[in-house]
This record gives C-alpha cells, structure tokens and sequence, in this order.
C-alpha cells in the first residue's frame, strides 16, 4: 500500500478481493501497470489536496450559485471575516484546479496509452471547454466572478465528470502503488496461458514476507498435475505451499508476483486447507473439519473443474490407519481430475507406494539432515519422496522428556 488518496487505498483492496478468470481483463491490467511501471508515471498530488477535493464535492454549505449579487456578498464577506465552510469551498475550488492542470501535463502519457483511452477521453473533453480551459493558467481567483463560475462548473454543471475524473484518479493510484512495488521488490508478471490443459512453471518464485527465502522451482511436465509433498518436520512444506499459493492467486488479480517468471493458465478458483482448526461454535472437531473442507471442495470441483487445491498435511486430525486409507483413497479419486491442478503434502509417507503407478502424480519433497545432533535443512524442492523423520530429534533437543522425568 503505496498509495496517496483513501479512494487509491480503497480501489487496491478492492482489486486484491476480485480474482478473475478473465483472460482480456488480466491482460488489460497487467499492461496498464507494466506500463506505469516502464515509463515510472505518477501523479503530482498530496493526500491532503485530495482530502480537500473530496470535503468540498459534499459540501452542503454554501450551496452555488449564479447569482452575481450572492457570490459577491459571500466573496468580500470572506476576505472581511473567514470561515471555515468558505475555506474548504475555496481550497477544493483550488485543488480541483490544480488536479485539472496536472492531468493536462500528463496527456502525452495518456496519448500513447491504447488501454487508457476511454478514461482520457472524458478528461481531454474537460480540459477543452472554454468555461474550464480559460482558468487552468489561474495561480489564484481574479475576482468574485471566477470563484462563482469555477464552484458552479465543479458542483453542478460538470459534477458528473468531476466525479468520474476523480474515481479515474484513484484507479490511477492504485496502479501507481502495485508499480512501485513491482520495481522495489523485483517482482514479476505472469505470462498466461489460454489453455485448457492445466499450466503451471514458477521461477524462482518465494513468500513474499521471508526475508533471504530460499526461491524455488516448479514446473507441471509430463501432465503430471498432482504433486506428492513430502518432508520432515519444519522443512518448508506450508512455506513451499502458501508462497506457490499466493503466486497463483496474485496472477489472478493481474498483479505482479515474487518470482522472476511465470507461466500460468487461466484457473476457475483456488482452494486450499492449511492450518485449519477446529470449530467449536459448531461442535466440529479437527477431522470433522477437515473432512467438510475436502467435501466442499468435492463440490468445487464439480462445479469448477478447472481449479488449483492444496491441502497441507491431509487428514492429520484423526488416527494414523484413518488418515493412510482416508488420504489414499481422496488422493486416488483427486487423480483421476486431469483439468486441475493439486497439491497435496503429508508425512504419511507409506501412501506413496501405493500411488507410484498413477502416472500424473510427481513426487517432491524436502529433506533435512543431522549435524552434530542438529536438524539442519536447506529449504530446496526435490524430487522423491523423503522418509526423514525429525520430530523426536526436536523433542530431545528441546529436552522436554528430561524435563518431564525430572518432575517428582
């Protein structure tokens, strides 16, 4: 969040709460902000010039008017004893102005902008009529006369294009924001693939919120649209799972993403289970909860066979027999699905015998490794599947059972 207005703020998070499937609609927004980006284009405006704007455009006081007698009264009433109501109307008068000419001063930008056209259209159109244009070289108001004309035009006669102009301007700052922050964390676009064969090749790609990440690789070959995730304890499963989840979501948004490139095809919708919990308003357990999420998930499916799901340590809620057979069997069915893509990681490491024939499965992992009676771990994708098990050396390194045997 980079932005300089509350209506910028506003439009950003709006856009990061609508993904999309629309291919022209990603490609559309991806070349707007990959253009701001190019030609580093911004907007000369402060926050507060806006909040002025914003202030004077609902102002109830003073409402305008035409009539030479009224707005000299309340001109010269102004300069003899100021109040705040006539400030706002003047410093938004001022603001408004002040927006128009800087627009004005960009329209080189927007010329050569196809994407923007429509947008520009409205503002060129402003700019040009004579009851506008003949006030955009006005440091200050002359007189009485063009502070009534400028607040009737801003209030009344060209208040829907004001108001439009305005809203353009915070679509502008929201983009201004994702560019910026494209260019100081070396984030990358994703190339998207109109496809109906599930495509998915990710470099170097990493949470956005580790600092130093050890970046991956992954790339769907072969068909093989189904990952078997396995590992020892802390060796960078979830890591590996959200930041792959966050790159495919952030694509979806048309927003640039933490990996230096991307190839993606277009997907229905994201489904994930990591780090669910129990639900005790509802008298769900940990497995009851699991078991609903997989099943709303099923439903998706039907409905949208064309999705990305990750579960995260499937089934690990229940007892070790229920969750081999449970898992295996959700494994097995979700295999069958060849339009979606899948991720699934669990410590059940003995299902992978029983899957090594389902040709659309790829086995990855991560591994660990003693040293000097220490887990160490280089946080690198793998193929396999990785048998470590590191939970008792972390419980004894962490001396609990000593502790617990000390207790009289």
């Amino acid at each position: 969040n980079k932005t300089k207005t509350n209506g910028g703020k506003e439009y950003l998070f709006d856009l990061m709460h609508l993904p999309t499937s629309d291919f022209n609609l990603l490609q559309k927004r991806k070349n707007i902000i990959t253009s701001i980006q190019n030609s580093n284009f911004d907007i000369s405006i402060e926050p507060l010039q806006f909040d002025f704007i914003d202030t004077y455009l609902k102002s109830i006081d003073f409402p305008p008017s035409q009539n030479s007698i009224i707005s000299r009264y309340r001109f010269y009433s102004y300069k003899i004893k100021p109040n705040n109501s006539y400030y706002i109307i003047s410093k938004g008068i001022e603001n408004i102005l002040y927006l128009l000419k800087e627009l004005q001063s960009k329209r080189d930008f927007f010329s050569s902008q196809q994407l923007l056209q429509n947008e520009y259209h409205i503002i060129s159109k402003l700019l040009k009529e004579k009851n506008i244009s003949k006030y955009l070289n006005l440091d200050k108001f002359k007189n009485s006369f063009d502070f009534m004309n400028l607040d009737y035009f801003f209030r009344i006669k060209y208040q829907p294009e004001i108001t439009t102009i305005i809203e353009f301007i915070y679509q502008l700052d929201a983009y201004i924001s994702i560019a910026k922050t494209a260019n100081t964390n070396n984030l990358h676009f994703a190339k998207y693939e109109n496809s109906a064969t599930p495509t998915l090749e990710l470099e170097q790609f990493s949470h956005p919120l580790l600092k130093n990440a050890v970046p991956y690789d992954f790339k769907i070959e072969n068909n093989q649209n189904l990952c078997f995730l396995t590992g020892p304890n802390m060796a960078g499963k979830s890591t590996f799972l959200k930041a792959l989840g966050i790159c495919v979501y952030l694509s979806h948004i048309g927003f640039p993403l933490p990996a230096s490139s991307c190839k993606i095809s277009i997907l229905s919708g994201i489904t994930t289970t990591i780090n669910i919990s129990d639900n005790l308003s509802r008298g769900y357990s940990h497995f009851y909860s699991e078991v609903k999420r997989v099943k709303e998930t099923a439903l998706q499916l039907k409905e949208h066979n064309n999705m990305l799901i990750i579960f995260d340590e499937l089934f690990r809620g229940t007892n070790v027999k229920d969750a081999y057979d449970a898992s295996l069997a959700i494994i097995k069915s979700l295999a069958n699905n060849k339009n979606s893509i899948f991720f699934i990681s669990t410590h059940i490491t003995e299902i992978a015998n029983e899957l090594k024939n389902q040709q659309n499965i790829n086995f990855k992992c991560f591994s660990s490794q003693l040293i000097n009676d220490q887990p160490q771990y280089n946080y690198q994708l793998q193929s396999g599947v990785c048998k470590e098990r590191m939970g008792m050396h972390i419980i004894e390194n962490e001396r609990i059972l000593e502790i617990l045997n000390s207790v009289k």
